[in-house]
């Protein structure tokens, strides 16, 4: 076969290679951010159920119904002192309390509105699973705590937090408030709220797919070795040496088998 044949077969091939690769590249790309704006709709509807439990929880830290341990570990004298704290059941209550209601109060003072990350819903999920796990299933913590509070609470300090128990669900109303209905909505809200919000978050922060950038990669060495060098080796029959056209069918080649193989898998991965 003539050396014009050949080079003539290297760039049909690779012009049909580009012709379907970078649409499918355009497909890909499409398809991830349809499916990320979708999620993003999603995730937005959660937020007002967290940002209400964020306040409730704000509220209800800052009555003062538990001490403070930040400052109980500064006034530790040893070090065995300050793990001892670090390790209780109630400092990990104290920090589950104190996490939510920071995040929240950097939020209010920033007026921030914005999209939590991954970490961030996680890290809500965590805390919020604690608040209910140490308060109904570790009872031994309530006679650390100060629950009498909520029976003296200033007018605005009981509108505030039943405000925020009446915008995480009207079926709390008829509770009294107590640190036991504080988890119990702590609860649910990791079960009904929480779980879902992570899930849908980490899928938003999947990255796009690996292919998108491997096939570029691909489609790119076609490009040169398959339609750039031969047009040039067809315009000076001078320059066209064996082992250079050898190189390129057998690059062209290579590209076509790991487009075929990487197509295959995405597809297979989808179905």
């Amino acid at each position: 076969m003539e050396k014009s044949t050949i080079l003539s077969c290297v760039l049909t091939v690779s012009s049909i290679l580009v012709a379907i690769g970078f649409p499918f590249i355009i497909f890909i790309v499409t398809d991830y951010k349809n499916k990320r704006e979708k999620l993003l709709e999603e995730i937005k509807t959660y937020y007002p159920k967290l940002d209400s439990f964020r306040k409730l929880i704000y509220f209800v830290f800052n009555i003062g119904i538990m001490e403070n341990y930040d400052i109980n570990l500064q006034r530790a004298k040893t070090e065995k002192e300050k793990q001892e704290i670090e390790k209780s059941e109630v400092y990990s209550f104290f920090s589950a309390f104190k996490y939510i209601s920071e995040r929240y109060s950097d939020d209010m003072m920033k007026r921030n509105s914005r999209i939590f990350s991954y970490g961030e819903v996680k890290r809500y999920k965590y805390y919020a699973n604690a608040i209910y796990y140490y308060i109904d299933c570790r009872t031994n913590i309530k006679p650390q705590l100060n629950n009498k509070r909520f029976e003296n609470l200033e007018f605005y300090e009981s509108e505030h937090i039943r405000k925020a128990i009446a915008e995480m669900g009207a079926k709390y109303l008829g509770n009294k408030l107590t640190i036991d209905l504080i988890a119990l909505i702590a609860g649910n809200f990791e079960v009904e709220i929480a779980r879902s919000l992570v899930d849908k978050t980490r899928k938003y922060e999947k990255p796009i797919p690996k292919i998108v950038k491997h096939l570029f990669i691909v489609l790119t060495i076609s490009i040169l070795f398959g339609i750039i060098l031969p047009l040039i080796f067809l315009q000076f029959p001078a320059l066209q040496y064996c082992l250079f056209i050898m190189l390129m069918v057998f690059v062209i080649i290579l590209c076509f088998s790991y487009i075929v193989l990487i197509t295959g898998k995405y597809i297979w991965s989808k179905m």
